[in-house]
């Protein structure tokens, strides 16, 4: 067994019974947002009849898939509460493991560091929370998990390449994955950026001679040129699901109650028919509120009212919180919960920074494999962010909270990344413990699992 196997092994244990142990714990519990109009899509649909009105209900303008996954346990004896929970924590297993098959593929579980990625990124409270509310964006990180693993699959090969039969296969389990996506939540959209990113940070080295004016020119370009399968696969996957949309959104089905509640819009929004006075009111300053969005310090759903611009609304601070806390409005927390939520929200962002900084300073140190991988996490989770900048300065309605990071989950893979290398890569606890490095780095494992028990046994959320 190689040497941090049995470390990897004690942590998969640990990580398995906190899931079962939170999940037992909260089964049939009302644990989500707007759980009411999540459940009563369970009846709406069926897998013979995915159209209904775009108005019919609150949330009748999601796309119909995980409504469908919840429907099948539904029918088979399962409460609506238990059938969608169920749903979660085998999305949730399913996302775990396939990043943990991506760490496997590419040797990652051998190494210190990426074991503490893998279990630190499996752990945050987020996701712990992912895995038994009533939610979609569950289904959202296993479907960018499964794209993952399969795009490093299909594209971080040696020149000979995979066979084509192999090949095939990939990319059409990527285009599967991110059709099942889009047929999600519309925020599955994001998705088409990972195998681009994959495909461009593409660890091998080029066989073609590089020149010596222009290298990152000619680097770049390269890398583009490889990234064009991933765009095809992407666009491939558009194509799949566009007569869904357009039939949906654009054209609608016979019958007047249909036909009048056509949006007209590719990704219609349940606040279209009420958000236009805050839109206004954005407009009068939109920079002053864009301003306020990235930089205001506190935030609830409530709101907090700048005094350089009474605009009641979350803040992009409020996505930082949820990462690590659970707004106070949705449900009372216990004193524990209270305590360890303001410790993480507090110390992770000097923690993230150093760990950028680390990462940043020790880049060409790393194996290239997991250098790169770091880049593909760190450059979807930018591509992530601006998103939901986007969509919070896009939808400013001020008594709603729409600035949930559960929008943004697998932006964990990156917060994951970057704690572990502040953990297992600062260089002067290197330097100063040259003989005892390695008593060092299983100290740091014991954290990570200090980590994921106390995050599945006293859940923040």
């Amino acid at each position: 067994m190689p040497k941090w196997k049995k470390y990897e092994l004690g942590l998969l244990l640990l990580f398995l019974f906190g899931r079962a142990y939170v999940g037992f714990q909260r089964i049939g519990e009302d644990w989500g947002f707007d759980i009411g109009p999540h459940l009563a899509m369970l009846t709406k649909l069926s897998w013979t009849d995915v159209m209904i009105p775009v108005r019919e209900s609150f949330y009748s303008h999601h796309p119909p898939l995980a409504f469908l996954f919840a429907r099948t346990l539904h029918l088979l004896g399962f409460s609506e509460m238990v059938s969608v929970q169920l749903i979660a924590m085998t999305a949730s297993l399913i996302a775990f493991f396939c990043l943990r098959a991506t760490f496997q593929h590419l040797n990652f579980l051998e190494k210190p560091v990426g074991i503490a990625a893998l279990y630190l990124s499996a752990s945050i409270p987020l996701q712990v929370y992912l895995s038994y509310s009533v939610n979609f964006d569950v289904l959202i990180l296993m479907f960018a998990s499964i794209t993952l693993l399969l795009s490093v699959k299909l594209f971080w090969v040696e020149e000979d390449g995979h066979s084509h039969q192999k090949g095939l296969l990939l990319a059409g389990g990527i285009v599967l994955a991110l059709a099942g996506a889009l047929l999600t939540k519309f925020n599955g959209l994001i998705l088409c950026a990972l195998p681009p990113i994959v495909s461009f940070f593409r660890p091998q080295q080029w066989t073609t001679p590089k020149p010596a004016k222009g290298r990152l020119v000619h680097t770049c370009k390269q890398r583009m040129r490889m990234g064009l399968p991933a765009l095809v696969l992407c666009l491939i996957a558009l194509v799949l699901v566009s007569p869904y949309y357009y039939q949906r959104n654009y054209v609608g089905l016979e019958g007047d109650a249909y036909a009048t509640t056509v949006t007209g819009r590719l990704f219609p929004n349940n606040v279209d028919s009420f958000i236009e006075p805050h839109q206004i009111e954005r407009d009068k300053a939109p920079m002053v509120y864009l301003k306020n969005v990235l930089f205001a310090p506190l935030a609830s759903a409530e709101g907090t009212k700048l005094a350089d611009f009474d605009f009641e609304g979350v803040r992009l601070y409020e996505v930082w919180n949820s990462i690590w806390a659970r707004n106070t409005w949705f449900r009372s927390m216990e004193e524990n919960a209270i305590l360890i939520s303001t410790f993480y929200s507090l110390s992770m962002r000097i923690l993230l920074i150093t760990g950028f900084c680390i990462f940043w300073h020790r880049r060409k140190n790393f194996d290239r494999a997991w250098a790169s991988l770091c880049c593909v996490f760190f450059s979807f989770a930018a591509v992530e962010l601006l998103t939901q900048i986007l969509f919070i300065y896009k939808t400013p309605y001020a008594p709603w909270t729409p600035a949930k990071a559960m929008f943004i989950s697998p932006i964990v893979w990156a917060l994951g990344a970057l704690l572990a290398h502040h953990l297992l890569e600062t260089q002067w606890v290197r330097t100063s413990l040259t003989h005892r490095w390695e008593y060092w780095q299983k100290a740091m494992l014991g954290v990570v699992a200090l980590f994921v028990i106390l995050n599945h046994v006293v859940p923040v959320y």
